[in-house]
């Protein structure tokens, strides 16, 4: 009942006065197990932190005891491995004396050096400038002196050393590979020049029989040989075998090599290098081309290409120093006779020839003119040459000059310039003697 025994409603009902009731009427008392309600929300957290405290510490035990049992197992894992390790020690320490005494008793003296031949150093030869002492071993066989020696000579451009156990020393020798026949300035002498840019060794050139020139002995071996033939070079070119070209004409010609188009390098036989500025090449056609300082070399190439192809076979020379103003010279015309500057379009390989103006320099050589004609035919000489003023001479030094020269030959410009002195030119010749 409510407010029995001071309990409030929800008080928890006294079990213990609960009768059990039987058929006969008679009671007898039951007594029940007491319920508990269950602990605090306080206590609940602190007996489930106690217990992963507890579960963390079973693990921790687990762990030591497997420590405890592996650690015999470690330990002679350790002992083995030190004990393989002094063993080892102990090996390379016995190998070392048996090897020392070897040597000592010369089981591993070099006895024998194979060199195969190359094609200007014989196997012996190669041998011999090695330079190998009697009392060398494989063992004490010294690579960078072997190479030293052998590469004094000229032509070879490294070596490499092998050991063929027990007493064999195998040496190789690659041979440099001349890429060029310099003629020097005094038309006497020619070198070798090797494809790493190395001065190889002098030419003999004999042409004092007066059959042949030096020059054209010297271009025939370059033709044998397959290298390039260069001439011209100034005179402070001094070579020494061994040794690195360090000369900057040189330099131009393998930059105007390089960046040239194949097909174009194939139809060079020469090249022409007084100066950096000077550098001209000569075709297998017999035409020559001037091409000045190595730069704008495919603009270059390109304009020479389309004059060469406007005029097949009717033409001797072509000058592209500045290929915005290109000139050529045609069959039967004498040097300094080239026409005037040819207009190209933006397209350099295009060209709108101006025929007429080349055409006209001819009749003035012959003694006619756009403004009269002369009464000869004209000498191609020194009266039929421009001179330092550009005018054209007739038949004769009096009459010629009045009625002979033609208007094309008046406005010709001049052809080389001289970078160093400003100095102008109107033919190939007198530019070259300038330098």
């Amino acid at each position: 009942m409510p407010g029995e025994g001071g309990a409030g409603p929800h008080a928890r009902a006294d079990r213990t006065n609960l009768r059990d009731v039987s058929a006969t009427g008679s009671t007898r008392r039951i007594v029940l197990p007491e319920i508990d309600p269950g602990p605090a929300s306080g206590d609940a957290a602190e007996e489930a932190a106690a217990a992963r405290e507890a579960e963390r510490a079973d693990e921790r035990a687990v762990e030591r005891a497997a420590e405890r049992e592996n650690a015999p197992k470690r330990g002679k894992f350790v002992s083995h491995l030190v004990t393989a390790l002094i063993a080892l020690v102990l090996l390379g320490v016995i190998v070392v004396l048996l090897l020392a005494v070897l040597i000592q008793q010369g089981v591993f003296a070099v006895s024998a050096i194979h060199a195969a031949d190359t094609e200007h150093l014989a196997g012996d030869d190669i041998a011999r400038l090695a330079s190998v002492s009697s009392d060398t071993s494989l063992f004490t066989v010294d690579e960078a002196s072997i190479s030293e020696n052998l590469m004094r000579n000229p032509w070879v451009s490294s070596v490499r050393i092998v050991r063929e156990f027990p007493s064999t020393l195998r040496i190789e020798v690659t041979e440099r590979v001349p890429r060029a026949v310099v003629l020097m300035s005094s038309g006497d002498r020619a070198w070798l020049l090797a494809d790493d840019n190395h001065w190889i060794e002098p030419l003999v050139i004999d042409g004092s029989n007066g059959a042949v020139s030096g020059r054209d002995v010297a271009y025939q071996k370059a033709q044998e040989m397959g290298c390039l033939f260069i001439e011209n070079v100034p005179v402070s070119m001094v070579p020494t075998s061994g040794t690195e070209a360090t000369d900057g004409v040189l330099d131009a010609v393998w930059l105007y090599y390089q960046e040239l188009s194949e097909d174009f390098r194939k139809q060079i036989i020469s090249f022409s290098a007084p100066s950096e500025n000077a550098i001209s090449c000569t075709l297998n056609s017999g035409v020559e081309v001037s091409l000045g300082s190595p730069v704008d070399i495919s603009e270059k190439e390109a304009v020479a290409r389309a004059i060469l192809d406007e005029h097949p076979n009717d033409v001797t020379y072509v000058n592209v120093r500045l290929p915005s103003k290109p000139t050529y010279r045609k069959v039967g015309l004498p040097s300094g006779h080239e026409g005037t500057p040819i207009s190209y379009s933006e397209d350099p390989t295009a060209p709108a020839q101006q025929e007429g103006a080349v055409h006209s320099q001819q009749e003035g050589a012959n003694g006619s003119g756009a403004n009269g004609s002369g009464t000869g035919t004209g000498q191609q000489g020194s009266d039929a040459s421009y001179g330092s003023d550009g005018s054209g001479a007739g038949s004769s030094a009096d009459s010629g000059a009045n009625a002979g020269s033609g208007t094309a030959s008046q406005e010709r410009e001049p052809m080389f310039v001289n970078d160093e002195t400003g100095e102008l030119f109107y033919d190939y010749e007198s530019y070259i003697a300038s330098l």
